[in-house]
């Protein structure tokens, strides 16, 4: 019996050594709850600190980018996207690490996936733009980490393809026309550093008198570093009309992500001004 138990195994074993690429049963369904056992995952490896973390990690990126993005594209768009793509990768590794760890040092164990390519999602992001230049439909996926209720991290575009789910980033669908170049929220501080011409607000006759003198400003630029929007936050009416008139002339050097050289980002900020 012995005998038989360590023949059957050995059979086992040669069969599974002898088996193509691609028979492994899927691990992760192409459903929103693989997607999200997927994250999960990778969330506890990160915060354990096991080796599997890498791998699920590598796993995320797309392989055979460019007749991905050509079947699902087209072949002008899909050339487009897959260099973008590809020079995005530069920055892949540093991009999941970070996210990874801030859900395992933050605790963040709720985990939503929201399709973003169509329905009342399509609309408030970039999905149901980028939706609409494909020539073959596949979903969008975005990811939400939760703790108690409250989104503290998120993550997308996540697309299922040769069997897993791969992650694709908003640069690299800023190549596509309609699809909107993306914001990076900056400090004050460090916005002031990229500000490359600037006009002094002048004092207003007649202002002498207002004793607060401090005013602040939304700014927003487009993704040549021109101000493109500006809203007052706080401050005295007069002096928050000066204030504006002076920072819509200001010009930004728009930020250049590692791995994107095909994108200049949106700035938004606040700034104060003092007279």
């Amino acid at each position: 019996m012995r005998h038989a138990l360590n023949l059957t195994f050995a059979l086992l074993i040669i069969s599974l050594a002898a088996a193509p690429q691609g028979t492994k049963p899927q691990a992760y369904p192409d459903t929103p709850e693989g997607l999200r056992d997927l994250m999960l995952d990778i969330v506890e490896a990160t915060s354990k600190q096991h080796p599997s973390r890498d791998t699920l990690v590598a796993s995320l990126v797309l392989p055979e980018d460019s007749s991905w993005f050509q079947d699902t594209f087209g072949h002008e768009k899909g050339a487009s996207l897959s260099k973008a793509y590809r020079d995005s990768l530069a920055a892949f590794d540093r991009y999941m690490q970070g996210l990874f760890r801030h859900c395992a040092s933050e605790g963040l164990r709720e985990i939503q996936v929201e399709r973003v390519d169509e329905g009342p999602a399509a609309a408030r992001g970039i999905g149901g733009r980028v939706a609409s230049h494909m020539k073959q439909r596949v979903p969008l996926y975005r990811v939400s980490f939760r703790k108690g209720g409250r989104e503290l991290a998120s993550s997308q575009n996540y697309v299922f393809s040769e069997g897993g789910f791969r992650h694709i980033s908003d640069g690299v669908f800023a190549v596509l026309p309609t699809v909107p170049q993306p914001r990076m929220r900056l400090a004050e501080s460090a916005a002031l550093r990229m500000l490359v011409h600037r006009v002094e607000p002048i004092l207003p006759e007649g202002a002498a008198d207002i004793s607060d003198r401090r005013v602040i400003l939304r700014v927003v630029t487009d993704n040549e570093g021109n101000v493109k929007d500006v809203t007052t936050k706080q401050g005295h009416p007069v002096l928050a009309r000066a204030a504006m008139e002076a920072v819509r002339q200001w010009r930004f050097q728009p930020p250049q992500p590692q791995g994107y050289p095909h994108l200049r980002m949106i700035i938004e900020t606040e700034i104060t001004i003092r007279f």
